[in-house]
């Protein structure tokens, strides 16, 4: 027994070799699929680790899919806050999102969403491996297409960009495809399926699937196989015999049948919308939510943001927009002129959609242009051929050389692999030595456009560009806070880290910018949340009437710091905190022994104040903001807050002063708080020769009491007065031990 162990060994392992010396087509795929899954699951999850991502949309699918599996209805904050939608099925009609729901129930992590999202974006390269070598004859070819849409620059963008359900398109419609190409058309009826439950965009793709299997029967008639009658349908026949008898074939047959399924599944959805699912408001309202074309039971068809005077002011964008697709891909879909009805109805929407990011090549949408694309590009590669790559480099060489020259090559014979004749005694490159050039130059090209190039890092061209290669250190100290937050507590965060506490259905999130408007939140003065989870890049989203209260020990005390790490300040303050009167958690120390700030040590002029002589900060009479500074962090304590402040009449018409000059303020990250004071002065007639000076210890009760961290503590001074002018000689923050 053992030896027969061995000897099966031996030939596993002499077929192994066999195999990798000389690696099929189907080799280098699995090669090629098993690299793209790694290397994009690997970034997503560095880009999620990194603080690269906000609410939307990775917050949205971790919220809603937790909902669902702790028996909710897909429950999503932003959704509700923002679009009035009690549920992410009342803006995506996603059906897919139950058997998800289930998954993320057993495995409720974001490395769940990426590995599954990797996995559907390398396995689409299967079917079109197949669909293309169907096609072609030549598993070669289908490896060129297989591997060039892993390769392609805005799979792996829409890939990293979050987790989304446009991902799973294009596994689907590639399959239905390949499996209409070969006639299986049972087995189709499945990824028909799957695309209508995939999203509101699924239907429309396969009614536009249908209409390309409709076109492309109806243009090779030579291909049906024998009628009814027993009589072939012949290119000559009868347009209406021809007519009658193509569209009782199979494949007509199932085309007309997923242009009917198509169209019935998009209106049934639009239906589940806004009359099941509560996303009625929504889709009254045009929310810009919602993701495609129109809703037909809405007065007037609203949707997302159809208005067709749009056209007009996209267009331009639009075709910048399908040109670098296409380019990526050497325009070669364009030689299969059919396979552009499968790109109608994203073309359509491109063409009327109200913002930007449905034109940049870095987001989701990728995966529904690569539908069209690779279908395209499956179909016009076809009629290519393609020289190996030294024969096509030597035929270029060569030419080149003759073209220099102006001298016919005499190795260069009609029976030369790769050169032509042409008249004149020159030679050119023959098509397949041209075409082997033109897709080395897209590999290239679509590697210079990859989101893996760090010269593109953070660039315009979308979300799926902001990459990062490892995690940061912040990560863990971030998943430790928030583990400081109980179950089911009611918490706000800021959108940057909204993600790393979505797993919660009382979770709710900032806006991500000023054109959200503003929030509904079931939160305000008299029922704070329990928790509030904060940055400081995105502190200022915060509600106004919550910021004081974070600031005032009687309401919040901060639980946890994540003090100046990679992603700045990161706060999780707790709202009636028996345990944040001592030093709160935090992952890096914080001591401070006191100091005195100068121009020269810390505190900076500001807009309206100059560098003086003996480092000090001056304002001449210029209303507005002097200085601030010095971004002190002090730890828990008592301290006396201290500034000397200079003041002179300037010589420009009064003679006499009275009343307020100057405010100082101390201001906490940026925002007024803690305790404020006047420069004030009376009967001030002094010249600049007898200038006045003095020592301001501004905050009502000295030493000032804090319970709680104070990060970037600075002091404010801004000008009041054009009479005067103003000097900062110092100021002074001294723990109360310390101080005289």
């Amino acid at each position: 027994m053992p030896s027969a162990w061995r000897e099966g060994a031996r030939q596993l392992g002499r077929g192994a070799i066999r195999i990798l010396s000389r690696p099929s087509p189907a080799v280098w795929l699995g090669v090629f699929v098993l690299l793209y899954f790694v290397i994009s699951f690997e970034l997503s999850f560095a880009r999620f680790a990194s603080f690269r991502v906000q609410t939307w949309d990775i917050g949205i699918f971790q919220q809603a899919l937790w909902d669902f599996s702790h028996g909710g209805g897909f429950f999503d904050a932003a959704d509700w806050e923002f679009q009035g939608a009690p549920s992410f099925l009342g803006i995506h009609p996603a059906l897919l999102m139950y058997p998800l729901g289930y998954l993320y129930g057993v495995a409720p992590y974001v490395q769940t969403l990426f590995a599954l999202q990797s996995a559907v974006v390398a396995a689409a390269a299967i079917p079109l491996f197949l669909l293309t070598a169907h096609l072609s004859g030549s598993r070669w070819k289908g490896l060129m297409a297989g591997g060039l849409f892993l390769l392609w620059a805005p799979t792996l963008a829409a890939t990293l960009f979050d987790f989304h359900l446009e991902a799973f398109l294009p596994v689907e419609i590639f399959s239905l495809v390949w499996l209409w190409a070969t006639r299986r058309y049972f087995w189709a009826i499945l990824p028909a399926i799957l695309a209508c439950l995939t999203l509101e965009i699924g239907p429309p793709l396969l009614a536009a699937a249908g209409l390309f299997f409709l076109l492309e029967w109806y243009a090779n008639p030579r291909e049906a196989p024998p009628s009814a009658a027993g009589t072939s349908v012949v290119p000559t026949a009868p347009a209406l015999r021809r007519l009658a008898r193509w569209i009782r074939q199979p494949p007509a047959l199932f085309g007309l049948l997923c242009i009917l399924a198509g169209t019935t599944a998009y209106l049934l959805l639009r239906y589940l919308e806004g009359n099941v699912f509560g996303g009625g408001a929504a889709l009254a309202a045009g929310s810009e939510a919602l993701p495609f074309l129109i809703d037909p039971f809405q007065p007037g068809f609203k949707g997302l943001g159809i208005d067709l005077t749009l056209i007009a002011t996209n267009f331009y964008s639009a075709l910048i927009y399908w040109v670098v697709f296409y380019a990526l891909l050497a325009f070669i879909p364009l030689r299969a002129v059919r396979t552009l009805v499968l790109a109608l109805p994203w073309f359509a929407f491109t063409l009327v959609a109200q913002h930007a990011n449905y034109l940049v090549i870095g987001n989701q949408y990728g995966f529904v242009v690569a539908v069209g694309a690779f279908v395209g590009f499956a179909y016009g590669i076809c009629s290519i051929e393609f020289a190996s790559l030294p024969e096509a480099l030597r035929s270029w060489w060569s030419s080149s050389r003759v073209r220099a020259s102006g001298v016919a090559d005499p190795e260069a014979t009609p029976g030369t692999p790769g050169l032509a004749a042409r008249p004149g005694g020159y030679a050119r490159a023959r098509p397949s030595s041209m075409w082997s050039l033109v897709l080395l130059g897209v590999i290239v090209l679509n590697v210079a456009f990859s989101p893996i190039n760090p010269l593109l890092d953070n660039s315009s061209l979308g979300p799926g560009y902001r990459v990062n290669y490892a995690v940061s250190p912040d990560y863990g100290p971030i998943q430790q806070v928030v583990a400081l937050i109980p179950s089911g507590a009611s918490v706000l965060a800021t959108s940057d880290l909204f993600p790393y506490a979505a797993n919660n259905p009382h979770a709710y999130t900032t806006p991500e910018g000023s054109n959200q408007g503003t929030p509904q939140l079931p939160f305000d003065g008299a029922n704070p949340p329990t928790y509030v989870l904060a940055s400081r890049a995105w502190y200022g989203y915060l509600p106004s009437w919550l910021d004081p209260m974070l600031w005032s020990t009687k309401d919040y005390g901060i639980r946890a710091v994540i003090e100046q790490g990679p992603h700045g300040w990161i706060f999780l303050f707790e709202h009636d905190c028996s345990v944040c009167a001592s030093t709160p958690l935090t992952y890096r120390p914080i001591t401070y022994d006191g100091g005195t700030y100068t121009a020269a040590n810390g505190m900076l002029a500001g807009p309206a104040g100059f560098y003086g002589p003996d480092r000090t900060i001056v304002d001449n009479g210029t209303v507005g903001t002097a200085w601030s500074g010095p971004d002190v962090t002090l730890p828990p304590g008592s301290y006396y807050l201290n500034a000397t402040v200079r003041v002179w009449l300037l010589d420009h018409g009064a003679t006499e002063v009275n009343g307020t000059v100057m405010q100082l303020y101390v201001s906490v990250l940026g925002i007024p708080k803690l305790c404020s004071g006047v420069v004030t002065v009376s009967n001030f007639t002094q010249g600049y020769a007898d200038a006045w000076t003095d020592t301001f210890g501004f905050c009502p009760i000295e030493p000032r009491s804090l319970t709680d961290l104070t990060p970037d503590l600075q002091l404010v001074g801004s000008l009041t007065s054009t009479d005067v002018g103003v000097e900062l000689v110092n100021f002074s923050v001294d723990p109360a031990s310390s101080a005289p």
